[in-house]
């Protein structure tokens, strides 16, 4: 496991647009900046699980229309607006 506590914005630039799998679980995530995915068009699977997420703000999850599985578990996150889940039209698994 790594100590991430930040991700920057423009981290997942528009070469990874193949990638399908980012696991981020296990580190020290506080937020996800706005656009943070949106180039990771073909991303099916994020795991984010296991940090001290509390806060997303409205586009963090933005473009990521594939996603299957999204795991948020063991987070400290207090409230999650319901507009950010619209960009997921395929998600099947939220944990």
């Amino acid at each position: 496991y790594n100590q991430i506590c930040y991700l920057n914005p423009n981290l997942f630039n528009k070469n990874l647009i193949n990638l399908k799998r980012v696991d981020l679980s296990y580190n020290n995530l506080r937020s996800i900046e706005n656009f943070t995915f949106q180039n990771l068009i073909s991303l099916t699977y994020l795991d984010i699980s296991n940090n001290q997420l509390n806060k997303f703000f409205p586009t963090s999850f933005f473009n990521l229309s594939n996603l299957e599985y999204l795991g948020l578990a063991n987070n400290q996150i207090k409230r999650i607006e319901k507009y950010i889940f619209e960009y997921f039209t395929n998600l099947f698994y939220l944990g």
